[in-house]
């Protein structure tokens, strides 16, 4: 399925995002605020507030999608019952 802004701009170069989700994360483990967050993308990468509110909320979005995934997966209990009264030990 294609997401409407997989590209920022129209660059499909996946390693500029790589480098926005490395800087977003450090700014992150410092606690910086989403507004102050987008000011630094912008300063940093030299791009418009509207590009680094995309790279920002595409970042979030993953995250959050991961974050999800890892909650489903320990919801995943192994059955090791055969059904033929025998048990893995």
């Amino acid at each position: 399925m294609f997401e409407e802004d997989f590209y920022i701009d129209g660059d499909d170069d996946l390693d500029d995002f790589d480098y926005y989700v490395s800087y977003i994360k450090a700014l992150e483990e410092e606690q910086v605020s989403k507004g102050d967050i987008v000011r630094e993308l912008m300063d940093e990468f030299d791009i418009e507030k509207d590009e680094a509110v995309k790279v920002l909320k595409k970042y979030l979005r993953r995250k959050d999608d991961d974050e999800n995934d890892d909650e489903e997966e320990d919801d995943i209990v192994e059955d090791d019952d055969y059904g033929d009264g025998n048990r893995e030990f």
